[in-house]
């Protein structure tokens, strides 16, 4: 074929339909159209900022502030230690976490002979409930 369409190119579910290759060319054309819609919104950003109501004091907390649900538990692991544990720890604790299906090696998956993970993952959602539950009572 002459037209630069190679024979693969062409599938039975698309009959005489010429096909586009993903890459270089639909690839291209996706990533102009975020670069053109990444400028319009820099433009639109630019000339017409949104304002809020007051500026922030980042100095000045509010009282009885609470962060959303999902980082209730967080915020309360911050009322049982210090700051520089409470940020240290989840960081930790996330890694250790990513590192358990290389540490448990088991290939069942029946729950029983599961007893770790299974055991591992109890714990955490606990955890992770009881400092939510606490967190929202504070």
């Amino acid at each position: 074929m002459d037209d630069g369409v190679r024979e693969h190119d062409h599938y039975e579910e698309w009959g005489d339909q010429e096909t586009i290759r993903f890459f270089p060319d639909h690839f291209i054309s996706e990533a102009t159209a975020m670069v053109l819609l990444l400028c319009l919104y820099s433009v639109l950003a630019i000339f017409l900022p949104a304002f809020l109501d007051v500026k922030s004091n980042p100095v000045v907390t509010p009282e009885g502030s609470k962060p959303e649900w999902y980082f209730l538990f967080l915020y309360a692991l911050l009322h049982f230690v210090t700051p520089l544990v409470g940020t240290i720890v989840p960081v930790v604790l996330l890694g250790i976490l990513m590192f358990v299906p290389f540490i448990d090696r088991n290939p069942s998956r029946k729950p029983k002979n599961r007893l770790f993970a299974l055991g591992l993952a109890v714990v955490v959602i606990v955890t992770i409930l009881g400092l939510t539950v606490l967190g929202h009572l504070e």
